[in-house]
């Protein structure tokens, strides 16, 4: 009979019976300084694992030195499995427990095929080693992603790109600080020369054969026709998602009033026999209108506790821009010491998972460019109303609107990297519009125009190239296209809050990005997650019974703009200290000149482009660590 077995791997190392105890893993650098950032590499030669002596950490498992675990990992957050002469590591949200992932590993071997490893609840990455082959899985969205690139006649996979120690790609920059939302441009490339970011559910396998990249799950699920069934699907997936973090123990919740965290804040204290404790953060010279919706809620809830953390000067964002170091470019890093604030409460709590809405909004609010699925199923009446109210809310013409959306249901994604492709040789002067996001996708102008000429020019030919229109996420239209890039996004950014939080001992968790959660909204089709008049009309409907209507009543969200400028006036000089020793210009991705123009105009509270602005200052950041 094959032998089973399974352990978590904690700060103290490996303990069953059948895996020997690891070494404690090697420390690297962290984001805070206060601990290490946990991560994992797989070296391959020849197809198969091989040890390097220069490489972090420790291996995972007794004689096989080519897997290996670095930094610390919080307690459960790094799992095993054997089954005969295969071995299973899990690595991040997993919340199945031991006994679970065991037998679903000997039910992958025995017959049912490894990709039933990926398919249990939460959302984590995984490694399977069997006698002639590796296989490496990312989570689904791309919370847990992985980089690959050759080493030393081999192949290098890691958690990080920093084991790589690759030089910066200018071309990969570009993209990164203008055009990170159009996918075929974006998906799989990292900042260093060489590296590829093997995002969301994607599978690295390694054999005799070689190395091969591809998708393990397709982009867009099998879709359904009945808004009620998505629902239920939902309402099942987000109650498992918070019932079983349960077993972290204390389970603390972001509450900001916007129906995201609201609903998980709720839901964890529907399903918690104790008070569960919930934070809002509140800036008194730059309110977001949370506070008093966070007030409203927790007032109408006596099992949820809810406690305020208050803004400072100090936790404006771009302040201590030397501290925000981060391994991959990460705008939130901008902030970091706003979510600090939370972070630190949460620890103080006692918090054994902190819980984000991150991932909501990509899954639940679509893009306007859903009027162009309108035009296609020939809904006129449905488009003029919905075009008519999304007018009113966004201060433009609805005519217009409804011209954008004709011609966008008219717009192939070809002609579309064609039209981006001249948007990046000519720079557009004009402002952009609200309007603009009835497209394939938005690019600022302002933005291309920092870019210098060259790497202008090779970043248009890479988007005319008819090798990216190949790369468009398959079926995906525009708002599906809208929707996965902003899933891609918020993964990044729940990565970076989830290393940030592991720096002082708190585990971050986002459910909105589990897997079955994300399978159970992109089933259901945009013009049926959009509803005129309402917000997020999937989510209210799922959580029906469940979660007071009227606590998801909100249809705002926070508004943290008025941060962004006052603490860009207080940073300014060390933002101008950052652009004036500019990795991004020697290395010739920006002109100095045009990027300073944008930083005087947003200290003089001009409107520019908040987003673009940060992701090169993030990028600036991690070239300095490069």
């Amino acid at each position: 009979m094959n032998r089973r077995s399974s352990s978590i791997w904690d700060a103290s190392g490996l303990s069953s019976a059948a895996t020997p105890p690891a070494a404690t893993p090697t420390p690297t650098r962290s984001i805070t300084g206060e601990r290490s950032l946990p991560g994992l590499l797989v070296h391959l030669r020849d197809g198969r694992l091989s040890g390097d002596p220069e490489l972090p950490g420790h291996p995972v498992w007794s004689g096989i030195e080519g897997v290996r675990a670095y930094g610390l990992w919080p307690p459960g957050h790094l799992s095993t499995a054997t089954y005969g002469s295969a071995r299973l590591l899990v690595a991040g949200h997993c919340l199945a427990s031991q006994e679970e992932i065991a037998a679903r590993l000997a039910t992958a071997i025995d017959g049912a095929g490894p990709a039933l490893l990926t398919e249990l609840p939460g959302a984590y990455a995984c490694v399977l080693v069997e006698r002639d082959r590796v296989q490496i899985y990312s989570d689904l969205a791309g919370q847990f992603p992985f980089y690959l690139a050759a080493r030393g006649g081999g192949w290098l996979v890691s958690s990080h790109a920093w084991p790589h120690g690759r030089e910066p790609d200018p071309l990969a920059a570009a993209v990164d600080v203008v055009c990170p939302h159009v996918l075929p441009l974006a998906e799989g490339r990292s900042f260093l020369r060489g590296v590829r970011e093997v995002g969301g559910g994607h599978l690295i396998s390694a054999g005799s054969g070689g190395v091969e990249v591809r998708r393990y799950a397709p982009w867009l699920p099998e879709r359904v026709t009945d808004p009620a069934e998505g629902a239920r699907a939902l309402r099942s997936a987000l109650v498992e998602a918070v019932r079983l973090r349960r077993r972290s123990g204390v389970v603390t919740s972001d509450l900001s009033g916007g129906v995201d965290s609201t609903a998980l804040a709720l839901l964890a204290a529907r399903l918690s026999p104790e008070v569960i404790d919930a934070v809002v953060y509140h800036h008194l010279s730059a309110p977001a209108d949370d506070l008093a919706q966070a007030v409203r809620v927790a007032g109408a809830d006596r099992r949820i506790r809810l406690a305020t953390v208050r803004g400072t000067p100090d936790t404006l964002p771009y302040q201590r821009l030397d501290q925000a170091w981060a391994d991959r470019p990460a705008p939130g890093a901008l902030a970091h010491r706003r979510a600090m604030l939370r972070l630190r409460w949460a620890a103080a709590h006692g918090s054994g998972a902190h819980l984000t809405g991150e991932g909501a909004d990509a899954l639940l609010h679509p893009s306007p460019a859903y009027l162009a699925d309108l035009v296609r199923a020939g809904s006129v009446a449905r488009l003029a109303k919905d075009s008519a109210a999304l007018a009113q809310l966004r201060k433009i013409s609805p005519g217009g609107l409804m011209l954008r959306a004709v011609r966008l249901a008219r717009t192939s994604p070809a002609t579309a990297l064609r039209q981006l492709g001249r948007s990046l040789s000519v720079p557009p002067r004009a402002a952009g519009s609200p309007a603009d996001a009835v497209s394939w996708w938005s690019v600022s102008g302002e933005a291309i125009g920092w870019l210098a000429p060259r790497v202008r020019s090779e970043l248009a030919d890479l988007a005319t190239d008819p090798a990216t229109t190949r790369a468009m996420p398959e079926g995906a239209g525009p708002a599906d296209h809208a929707a996965l890039a902003e899933l891609r996004s918020a993964a990044h950014a729940q990565r970076y809050l989830r290393e940030l939080g592991a720096g002082v001992g708190v585990a971050v968790h986002a459910p909105y990005l589990d897997r079955a959660v994300i399978r159970g909204c992109l089933a259901v089709p945009a013009v049926l997650r959009a509803e005129r008049g309402r917000f997020k009309p999937l989510l209210v409907a799922a959580l029906r019974d469940l979660v007071p209507n009227d606590a998801l009543s909100r249809t705002t969200k926070g508004a943290y703009q008025a941060e962004e400028y006052l603490g860009a006036r207080r940073a300014r000089r060390e933002i101008s200290a950052l652009l004036a020793d500019s990795r991004l210009v020697d290395l010739g991705v920006v002109d100095p000149r045009a990027v300073t123009v944008t930083l005087t105009r947003l200290c003089h509270g001009a409107p520019v482009p908040l987003g673009s602005f940060s992701r090169l200052l993030a990028l600036e950041i991690a070239l300095r660590d490069t």
